[in-house]
């Protein structure tokens, strides 16, 4: 869950056009730097943002609206929305986030791109939300993309690492000792 893990988002929005690896790695036993470099070409700030649910889900639907015209369009500035959130596509609605209701009258913060948060793409009603709270995020600002997933992979390590710890420490002392990593 990168969002909620890194930046404490309750849901992260990515520009299609800056994931570019078009690759499936479910049948690999790693994911390595070089994949992450693939899939992110991109130097792409990231911030977290509290933004009101109705502003999350109009920016969803405007991003996509030319791929529902027939025949569909391709299009730039397509958001795609990160696996904590569901979103029906028939009724093109946000249906829940991190499986909690999900509600326009509340506030999320969403990790997102500072560039489409500044413009980049035209997605009108995050322009005219930024707009009008004044909210004006500088690139310098954010955090890289790839050091965001890259916390995330390291954290979800040391998690996993957590639930392996008691298996790891053979004599029960609390504390791992070279003994105990080498068996």
């Amino acid at each position: 869950r990168p969002c909620g893990a890194v930046g404490k988002a309750d849901c992260a929005l990515l520009n299609a056009g800056g994931v570019r690896g078009n690759a499936d790695y479910s049948q690999r036993e790693w994911f390595t730097f070089a994949d992450l470099r693939s899939e992110f070409p991109f130097p792409d700030a990231c911030t977290v943002v509290e933004m009101p649910g109705g502003v999350l889900e109009d920016a969803v639907v405007y991003s996509r609206k030319r791929s529902r015209m027939e025949p569909p369009e391709e299009e730039s500035g397509l958001l795609h929305l990160c696996d904590d959130a569901d979103y029906d596509d028939a009724s093109q609605t946000i249906v829940s986030l991190g499986g909690k209701p999900f509600f326009q009258e509340e506030t999320y913060h969403v990790a997102l791109p500072v560039a489409i948060l500044n413009g980049l793409d035209d997605n009108l009603p995050l322009v005219e939300w930024a707009s009008s709270t004044g909210l004006h995020v500088d690139e310098d600002s954010g955090v890289p993309i790839k050091v965001l997933f890259m916390e995330y992979f390291v954290m979800t390590c040391w998690a996993e690492l957590g639930r392996r710890f008691s298996d790891m420490d053979r004599r029960g002392m609390g504390v791992l000792d070279a003994d105990d990593i080498r068996e």
